[in-house]
């Protein structure tokens, strides 16, 4: 017989073991279980298994064995159930593993799980060890842990639905908080540029620094023209060394890592897919970025910093040409995807730079499912950050965007934002901060900015020399864990 997964499921008022071996399942519990399924008209669930192979045992060829754990007890809604549903041969991945949203279910985080948590649905892109999702139902205080570990042999698919009637509290999808360490992308009008005078990397006291802060992500931006001095060649040795240095030394520390070619869709001056820089050049870039780095988990690819000034159909075609690069090195690093007109929130739906970001980059395609659209937002009057003011209230500026990923179940990552130091930009900040918590489509944000060249930039959060922290830095604190 095939061995075949294991999923455990511990909730805090009962423990159940299951079994996918037979199709039996056993209950150490007043729980019941059966080896049949059914469901509610109120619960959704979903699961996928294709047939490409044979089984022995008491399996056949494509066989699901239902398993329906009916759960009770103090704080959980009455009854509430969990489905797994278990194959015996490779699934179509990713798998959807669903809770009933208008019953106030959720996954609501995913451990050690290859795939990414939208909304209320995780996408899981294969099985693997040591996957663990913890499930909460319509009663905050109750959740569910359900376990998988799989062999070469063997893999299962599974969802989850709840009938239950109450709704939970909102909890945040925030996992990356941090700052944009830069200094690499200086000095954009001198190519190569003199390092340490031109331009710089970050030091590692300054990663130390965010880091102590409880800060677990750090932005790298640098300049496409450095790494790569001629089109569809080898990346310069001696300044991808520089790069390679910072990530390698920041995510030893355990920091994620955002490498951001900082180039406005833009390679000397030229847009990508002009006939100076076809869009074949900026995925022949992300095949050799990609390619070094698609072992270290820890590093995060943004496609480009800040599109603008040209057609978003043009741009999307270059983000999908620069996602399949990096797939096709086999790279399952989280992507960042802008959008055209520096990529705003505030903007996002609106049409004055040509179709709206809203429109087009729903045609966005990761081959693996693994990506976020990255946003920026400043609130002076033209929204620029080029002014110390905040005029804009920051969470209305947000939350267009922020429904545009509700409706169409995808994630973001507010990738720069900031504000002077006032009373306005504070409280604006704050409004900020909030949102992104309230609302679990939000999986991260980045500060702009920090690093060592800023001096008195009113923007600049980085690590004091003398008169303690910046005080925008007093801001984010309760907001870092």
């Amino acid at each position: 017989m095939n061995q075949l997964n294991k999923i455990s499921v511990l909730l805090l008022s009962a423990s159940l073991l299951l079994t996918g071996c037979g199709g039996t399942g056993t209950s150490s519990s007043s729980s019941s279980s059966s080896s049949s399924s059914s469901s509610s008209s109120s619960s959704s669930s979903s699961s996928s298994s294709s047939s490409s192979s044979s089984s022995s045992g008491q399996y056949t060829n494509g066989q699901v064995v239902n398993v329906l754990v009916q759960v009770s007890g103090p704080g959980t809604a009455s009854p509430s159930s969990l489905q797994l549903l278990f194959g015996t041969t490779v699934p179509t991945f990713p798998i959807p593993i669903t809770l009933s949203p208008a019953q106030g279910n959720k996954v609501i985080s995913a451990s050690g799980c290859p795939g990414q948590l939208v909304g209320n649905v995780f996408q899981m892109a294969k099985m693997d060890n040591n996957c663990t999702l913890s499930v909460q139902f319509g009663s905050a205080s109750s959740s569910s842990s359900s376990s998988s570990s799989s062999s070469s042999s063997s893999s299962s698919s599974s969802s989850s639905s709840s009938s239950s009637s109450s709704s939970g509290a909102v909890t945040s999808g925030i996992k990356y908080r941090g700052v944009s360490l830069a200094g690499a992308e200086f000095g954009d009008k001198k190519f190569p540029g003199v390092y340490e005078t031109d331009y710089i990397y970050p030091a590692q006291s300054s990663v130390e620094y965010f880091k102590n802060k409880k800060m677990n992500t750090v932005r790298v931006p640098f300049l496409w023209e450095r790494l790569q001095p001629t089109l569809n060649q080898a990346f310069d040795a001696t300044e991808f060394a520089r790069l390679d240095l910072f990530v390698t030394e920041s995510t030893s520390k355990g920091m994620v890592v955002v490498i951001d070619p900082h180039n406005y869709a833009r390679y000397r001056g030229n847009l990508i897919g002009s006939s100076q820089v076809p869009v074949s050049a900026f995925a022949n870039f992300w095949t050799r970025l990609a390619t070094a780095y698609k072992g270290n988990d820890r590093v995060i690819f943004a496609l480009m910093n800040e599109p603008n000034t040209m057609k978003t159909e043009d741009w999307l075609t270059a983000a999908n040409a620069g996602a399949k690069a990096v797939r096709d090195t086999g790279a399952n690093n989280l992507i960042l995807v802008p959008g055209n007109a520096w990529t705003g929130a505030h903007s996002w739906t609106q049409t004055f730079y040509g179709t709206a970001n809203a429109q087009v980059m729903k045609n966005f395609v990761d081959p693996k499912n693994n990506f976020a659209f990255e946003f920026h937002q400043y609130f002076d009057s033209d929204y620029s950050g080029v002014k110390p003011e905040c005029t804009a209230e920051g969470d209305k500026q947000l939350a267009q965007a922020t429904q545009w990923l509700v409706e169409n179940n995808y994630r973001g990552f507010l990738g720069e934002f900031g504000g002077g130091n006032n009373a306005n930009c504070k409280a604006t900040i704050e409004r900020v901060m909030k949102h992104l918590e309230a609302n679990k489509q939000w999986i991260g944000w980045t500060w702009w900015a920090a690093g060592p060249w800023w001096g008195s930039y009113f923007l600049s959060i980085e690590q004091p020399t003398s008169g303690g922290d910046a005080p925008q830095m007093s801001w984010l604190t309760p907001f870092l864990k």
